[in-house]
């Protein structure tokens, strides 16, 4: 059975509306130049849409309550939006709760049948981007021609742990190919399930490479240098603030700059933003990050050490790399070390700060610089769907 560009309906986490980067977004984005992708937004249950209200976006709460908006175009995507879904993730795993997420799936399905019929979609990929709580019986409901499931993450939460450990297992198995975005988690995978392959995160690599040309944004132009920076979720899940405050305490030359969305009440954010040479800038629209990260000296992944950040790829690693930047990191994943030769990986904290002075005072020529932007470009999204139809090629014709 041959089976060239088949449309592709992606299940993800991410919603289109998110501006920041989405491995599952990314993707979709980049088949969408070479075929038809139907993309289902992360529907809202009444727990969520209670918080859009009280956020005060009534005019998507009721469009959302009112389907006005069924599909609409995003680019090349066309983006799905769901009906209103009940919010059972309180419950046990019971009778109950598996009802309740029948009916749930119910709604999507019905909702994917229709566009399925009005779009004329035949052969199809159907990509879960890490959202194993919905579509459950995908397989038997909606026939895809392959089902592909994606692990990006490890369940850090206990409210994603509770159902997602056993869901995320059963979607494992119920796939046809499961991908994953580290080496840690192929290998937990590779116990449960023989087709199981890794496919890393990548990164917009053209609109990264931007930040070659220097543009100081109004937040940085009074800022002194040199600029040591980092740019991600600032959260006390992943980043080690302790490092943070050693780093900005000896070495007070240096402004640490760190871009990102972050909670104000957490007791590591209220640890750091009391010093002088640490300047919290936010949340950013993914656009505006190259200008930001033009005037980075050096770029900082400083994670702790954990079983969350141990299943991580960083999707900031190539990012970092496409402006040409100086990285240092901290030991947190295997997966760095294919980066061993372009970053340094710190094994404690004195030794991340000692190479952050190290690097401060040290010089380098273009061929380094350019040859960090050459593996970025090795890394792009483009390269990763690649990947990916060769695997889907390759089922297809195995079957």
């Amino acid at each position: 059975m041959e089976m060239v560009t088949p449309d592709m309906i992606f299940l993800g986490l991410s919603r289109h509306s998110h501006t920041y980067s989405s491995t599952s977004l990314s993707l979709a984005r980049e088949f969408s130049k070479t075929r038809r992708v139907f993309y289902i937004d992360n529907p809202y249950t009444v727990k969520g849409l209670i918080s859009l209200m009280i956020s005060g976006k009534f005019k998507k709460t009721f469009e959302i309550l009112l389907m006005r908006k069924v599909i609409s175009k995003k680019g090349n995507v066309n983006v799905i939006q769901m009906p209103m879904m009940m919010s059972i993730n309180f419950l046990p795993d019971n009778r109950l709760y598996h009802q309740l997420s029948r009916v749930n799936d119910f709604f999507i399905y019905k909702v994917l049948k229709r566009i399925i019929k009005r779009y004329k979609i035949h052969e199809f990929v159907f990509l879960n981007s890490f959202n194993s709580f919905y579509c459950r019986d995908v397989k038997m409901v909606l026939k895809p021609t392959v089902y592909i499931y994606q692990c990006v993450d490890y369940l850090n939460t206990p409210w994603l742990r509770k159902h997602g450990l056993r869901l995320e297992k059963e979607a494992v198995l119920g796939s046809d190919l499961t991908l994953t975005t580290s080496q840690k988690l192929l290998e937990s995978f590779m116990k449960i399930k023989d087709k199981v392959f890794l496919v890393p995160n990548a990164a917009d690599v053209q609109l990264f490479n931007k930040a070659t040309e220097v543009r100081y944004p109004k937040e940085l132009e009074n800022i002194e240098k040199p600029i040591v920076g980092y740019i991600g979720n600032i959260d006390e899940t992943r980043i080690d603030f302790d490092l943070i405050l050693e780093l900005a305490r000896r070495n007070l030359r240096i402004s640490l700059v760190l871009l990102g969305p972050y909670k104000k009440n957490d007791a590591g954010i209220r640890s750091i933003r009391r010093l002088p040479n640490v300047i919290l800038v936010g949340y950013k629209d993914m656009s505006e990050l190259p200008s930001y990260l033009s005037t980075f000296d050096i770029c900082l992944i400083p994670f702790l050490k954990n079983d969350m950040t141990k299943c991580i790829y960083p999707l900031k690693i190539n990012e970092y790399l496409a402006a040409g930047k100086k990285i240092i990191t901290t030991d947190f994943s295997q997966d760095l070390y294919a980066f061993k030769d372009l970053i340094f990986i710190a094994k404690d904290h004195n030794e991340f700060i000692s190479k952050t002075n190290e690097l401060l005072d040290s010089k380098e020529g273009d061929d380094v610089i350019h040859e960090r932007i050459l593996v970025a470009f090795q890394n792009n999204w483009s390269a990763r769907c690649l990947q990916i139809d060769r695997l889907i090629g390759n089922e297809v014709r195995s079957t």
